[in-house]
């Protein structure tokens, strides 16, 4: 049926994110997981904030094109919450990117102007002046 077809594609979407996450670009001791305009939204949040919960030193978010600019939803895993808020990272780019955003200290997410790119760019240079 199309419903098992889907959830299998969700499942072989999730589990090749998961594989890669050994591979994931270092960032002061920081894994920095991007995902790209995820096929299903719904399911890549779910994800992101499972990560949060189970992994460490790891930071995950969501990039998705909208006629507003990009939407973003970025989430921390719990140890690194003493030493990076979430609500912090989404002003610095919003004061860059001239948009809009909240949440809380591990959880945020906001609209920006600007390209998936240089927004990406950003938050790396951003991460490269924190200690984790």
């Amino acid at each position: 049926s199309m419903r098992s077809i889907i959830s299998k594609y969700r499942s072989i979407w999730i589990d090749n994110i998961v594989k890669r996450l050994s591979e994931l670009e270092k960032i002061n001791d920081i894994r920095l997981l991007i995902l790209r305009e995820p096929p299903e939204e719904d399911v890549a949040r779910e994800l992101i904030k499972k990560l949060s919960d189970s992994e460490t030193k790891i930071i995950s978010m969501i990039m998705i094109p909208s006629d507003r600019g990009v939407n973003i939803e970025i989430s921390l895993s719990k140890d690194l919450v003493d030493k990076i808020d979430a609500r912090e990272l989404i002003q610095e780019l919003s004061k860059y990117f001239r948009g809009r955003g909240g949440g809380k200290k591990d959880h945020v997410s906001g609209v920006l102007e600007g390209s998936i790119e240089t927004i990406e760019e950003k938050i790396k240079e951003i991460l490269r002046r924190t200690r984790a």
